[in-house]
């Protein structure tokens, strides 16, 4: 009672019970000729005028609800909630309460419904709200319903990182180190890489939508040419499993496998099918013939093409708190690169600024632009398999007439020191 008056202080109810009646006045009297209810009384009209409804008691009866459902007792915790909403709908810890007791009682589609209908009462940029939406994940999950789930996550995610990103100061141009999530990378890896090693690309046989390729015959030849610094290893394969572009056969009936690009750096093979690995000294088509329908000739097509990851146990976490000045980019952004796959420039989703090893916040403005074989050698970091990620393209476009093939590209977490950052809101004149 005496901590906290104004919320659980006794009612009109309680001085007029013979019992507790006489107790209250001898207890809660002040001075002398202060009596205690009339002391009662002014606490009171102290709540209803600066406190709200009931003086915050919604509060505590949220508390009493959570309470309740902690001990088990759900049935009495939900009607404390329900009571505490009368007095304040927007009251997110007793909407908490009823998302335990939905789930006590199994009653997933009914607590998805109402937590969504009464979103715009507890929702907001707080930890009980972050909270609810995970009890909602929770309902779609007990309903099978998972992509739905991780939904739920990812919109909030996303609200978030908005707002930082509205607010984030624009990046000074010049040499970074780049950390980049396989989120960002395999797209950069899709063009710099896969469509570059196509060898019809490469003989000049093809050149629709990603032109042909700096990586010609003569650089293979020579079985020095540096595609990227020794940790650099780049695999093709039609087998990953979780991958858009596993398959058993190709469209030749060829079994398909997998086969080194680029090896500790350097260039030593390339994407080929049956009427073209001969010219590479080889007798077995790489299993990567591809049509997108009955009507449509199959033709050489990119199979998945990912970066190996590190043998060294690294996390990203470990790789960042080494970077002096850096930036960590996630997620894929537009791109530009030229008819030959080698100059190119690249953006993203999301920009952190590093600093002596630590992430101080957010920036905005960001592209980066390099040269295949400059941006591959500049890497000087993987981190390790617990990192490796798939990203992809269901749209890999090429021929004429266009078809379209669904393609995925492994990585874990990179480092590439020394790239050239631009700041893409600087205007020319």
């Amino acid at each position: 009672i005496a901590g906290g008056m104004l919320v659980t202080g006794p009612g009109v109810e309680d001085f007029a019970n013979p019992e507790t009646g006489p107790l209250l006045r001898k207890y809660l009297a002040g001075r002398a000729g202060v009596d205690g209810e009339a002391r009662t009384r002014a606490m009171n009209m102290v709540s209803d005028l600066t406190s709200g409804d009931f003086g915050g008691y919604h509060a505590v009866l949220a508390m009493l609800g959570f309470g309740l459902a902690e001990c088990g007792d759900h049935a009495r915790a939900a009607q404390s909630a329900r009571h505490a909403l009368a007095l304040e709908p927007a009251d997110a810890r007793a909407w908490h309460v009823l998302a335990h007791a939905y789930e006590h009682a199994d009653r997933a589609a009914e607590g998805e419904r109402e937590l969504e209908a009464q979103r715009a009462r507890w929702d907001g940029d707080t930890m009980v709200a972050a909270h609810l939406d995970w009890h909602l994940a929770l309902y779609r999950i007990a309903q099978g319903r998972l992509q739905d789930a991780l939904a739920v996550h990812d919109a909030r995610l996303a609200a978030t990182q908005a707002r930082e990103k509205q607010g984030a100061k624009s990046v000074e141009a010049g040499k970074w180190d780049l950390v980049l999530d396989p989120s960002h990378t395999w797209l950069t890896i899709h063009e710099s890489v896969g469509h570059p090693l196509e060898l019809d690309r490469v003989l000049g046989y093809e050149a629709n939508y990603a032109g042909t390729s700096f990586a010609t015959l003569d650089k293979w030849k020579t079985k020095s040419f540096k595609y990227g610094s020794p940790m650099v290893n780049f695999v093709a394969d039609k087998v990953q499993p979780g991958s858009l572009g596993a398959v058993g056969y190709d469209d030749e009936g060829v079994k398909t496998r997998e086969w080194d690009l680029v090896k500790d750096g350097i260039l030593v093979g390339y994407e080929a099918i049956r009427d073209q690995v001969h010219i590479l000294g080889e007798n077995a088509s790489h299993g990567c013939c591809y049509g997108d329908s009955w009507s449509s000739i199959q033709f050489q097509r990119m199979p998945n093409v990912s970066l190996r990851p590190g043998t060294k146990q690294l996390t990203p976490a470990q790789m960042v708190a080494g970077v002096e000045k850096g930036i960590f980019i996630v997620g894929d952004g537009s791109y530009s690169i030229d008819q030959q796959r080698y100059n190119f420039q690249f953006g993203g989703q999301l920009f952190y600024e590093i600093r002596k090893g630590k992430i101080v916040g957010m920036l905005r403005d960001v592209a980066y632009q390099s040269n295949t074989q400059e941006f591959w050698n500049a890497v000087a970091a993987i981190c390790d398999r617990r990192d490796y990620r798939l990203g992809g393209s269901f749209f890999d476009g090429k021929g004429q007439p266009p078809q379209v093939s669904a393609v995925s590209h492994g990585a874990a977490t990179v480092r590439v020191n020394g790239v050239n950052v631009i700041n893409t809101a600087r205007k020319i004149g």
